[in-house]
């Protein structure tokens, strides 16, 4: 197993860890290695499973539309659930893509419903209809800052 192998199953143990609310343990998972000689990917998926959702904000701004993260990703990684409900996701997706994330979903979900009414979407097609948060991102508890 090769060290990025060894990184990837952290991530997503710890995903899976926050995700069966577990936060504090995905936070310890992910302190266990220091991330700040890896990649921004790494960096930002640190940022995000420890709550520094500033941090994971530059990264997102950093990282830019170099395809390395893709508008698709943040669409649909486990990994950015929470993150993307946040003031510092929101402004940092409308500044590299010059598009609000709430625009992107709408559109993606119009064009995944065209897509279906012409019988042109795959059976396994890995785009799905999401929902934004009725909640407003005011309301979102606030990140830790550390």
């Amino acid at each position: 197993c090769d060290e990025s192998q060894i990184f990837l199953n952290n991530v997503n143990y710890a995903i899976a860890l926050r995700d069966t609310g577990h936060r504090e343990g995905a936070i310890e998972t992910m302190k266990k290695i220091d991330w700040s000689t890896k990649s921004d990917e790494y960096k930002l998926a640190n940022a995000v499973l420890v709550y520094d959702f500033a941090e994971a904000g530059h990264l997102v701004r950093k990282i830019g539309a170099s395809n390395v993260v893709s508008k698709s990703n943040y669409r649909d990684w486990p990994l950015f659930h929470g993150f993307r409900d946040s003031p510092e996701f929101l402004g940092a997706f409308e500044f590299v893509f010059e598009q609000s994330f709430a625009e992107y979903v709408q559109i993606s979900n119009i064009e995944y419903l065209e897509k279906i009414e012409n019988n042109e979407a795959e059976k396994n097609d890995p785009s799905e209809v999401i929902e934004l948060p009725v909640s407003d991102a005011a309301e979102t508890p606030e990140s830790p800052r550390g």
